[in-house]
C-alpha cells in the first residue's frame, strides 16, 4: 500500500487512501507537473496483475465515455508494472448509500434512478455497459445531481466474486455479457435498496443467493416493507428484476420512465357481479 503524503506513483504524489476495493486501491492525489498540481485527481491501482489486460482495455473504453455525470479520465498507464487509471475528482454532498441506511423517500428515489439511467442510456448507446452498478458507484455532487462511477470495474464475465451478489443479473452469474436488460437489473435493485434499506435477497448469501437468483423465487414485493409505495411501483420494480433478461425493460430509461408514471398510478379496483 502507498503512505499518504510520502510515496510518489509515477508522476503523482499520493495525498490519501479513498478506498480499497476487491481488485484495486483508489488514492487521492496530485500530479507534479507545476500546471496539474492543483487538479484533484483520483488513482485507481490495480492490485490483481492477473486482471491487467482486462482493466486496461476497459479503463481506456471509460475514457472513450464522454458524459457531465461521468468522471473525465486523465489518463490509462502502467508505472513499474502497476496498471493504474486516473481520473477526476468528485467532491461529494452527501455520503454514499450504504447498507442499512434508512428508507428513502419515494420522490428522491426517483430522482436517483432518473439521474443514473439517462447516465446508463448514454453509455449503452456508445456500446459501454456498466455491469456492477451498486451505490458505491453512486456520488451526489455539490449541485445536488449524481455522479456514476466505477465503468469497467467488472473484471470478467461470469465471476461473481468481482461484482456485489445480491445486485448481480442472474445472466451474469452464467457469464453472459452486461446488457441494457442487465443494468435495468441492478438499478431496480438500487430502488429497492434504497426504499427499504437493503438489497433485495438481503436475507440470502452464498449458494442459496444465487441458486435463487437462477431458478426463483423473486425478490419479495417492496410493499412487504414499505406498504406506502403504490402497487403499480412495485410492479415495476418486479419487472425490472425478473429473472429473464427478455422480461425485463429494454433498457434503464425506460424502467426509470415506467416507475415515475407509476407513482401516481391509481389502484386496481376489484368490481364484483353483485356490486
Amino acid at each position: 500500500m502507498l503512505l499518504p503524503g510520502e510515496s510518489r506513483f509515477g508522476r503523482y504524489v499520493i495525498r490519501r487512501l479513498l478506498a480499497e476495493g476487491r481488485s484495486a486501491t483508489l488514492y487521492e492525489a496530485r500530479h507534479t507537473h507545476p500546471n496539474l498540481r492543483d487538479r484533484r485527481t483520483v488513482l485507481k491501482v490495480l492490485r490483481n496483475r492477473h486482471n491487467t489486460e482486462y482493466f486496461l482495455h476497459q479503463a481506456r473504453a471509460h475514457a472513450a465515455l464522454r458524459h457531465p455525470r461521468v468522471p473525465a479520465v486523465y489518463e490509462v498507464a502502467e508505472e513499474d508494472g502497476r496498471p493504474y487509471l486516473a481520473r477526476a475528482f468528485v467532491e461529494e454532498a452527501a455520503p454514499r448509500l450504504v447498507i442499512g441506511q434508512e428508507p428513502w423517500p419515494v420522490p428522491a428515489v426517483l430522482r436517483v434512478v432518473a439521474d443514473v439511467a439517462e447516465v446508463l442510456d448514454f453509455a449503452h448507446r456508445c456500446g459501454f455497459g456498466h455491469g456492477d452498478l451498486h451505490p458505491r458507484h453512486l456520488l451526489f455532487g455539490e449541485d445536488g445531481a449524481m455522479w456514476v462511477i466505477g465503468f469497467g470495474e467488472y473484471p470478467s464475465a461470469g465471476d461473481a466474486a468481482f461484482g456485489n451478489p445480491h445486485l448481480l443479473a442472474p445472466e451474469q452469474l452464467a457469464g453472459a455479457p452486461v446488457t441494457p436488460a442487465t443494468d435495468v437489473y441492478a438499478l431496480g435493485g438500487v430502488a429497492v435498496w434504497m426504499l427499504c434499506g437493503r438489497a433485495p435477497f438481503a436475507h440470502l448469501s452464498g449458494q442459496e443467493l444465487f441458486d435463487a437468483k437462477r431458478t426463483g423465487p423473486t425478490p419479495r414485493s417492496v410493499r412487504a416493507e414499505r406498504p406506502d409505495v403504490p402497487a403499480a411501483m412495485a410492479e415495476v420494480l418486479d419487472r425490472a428484476l425478473a429473472i429473464d433478461p427478455a422480461a425485463r425493460y429494454p433498457g434503464p430509461g425506460t424502467f426509470a420512465a415506467e416507475l415515475a408514471a407509476a407513482e401516481h398510478v391509481a389502484p386496481r379496483r376489484r368490481w364484483w357481479l353483485w356490486q
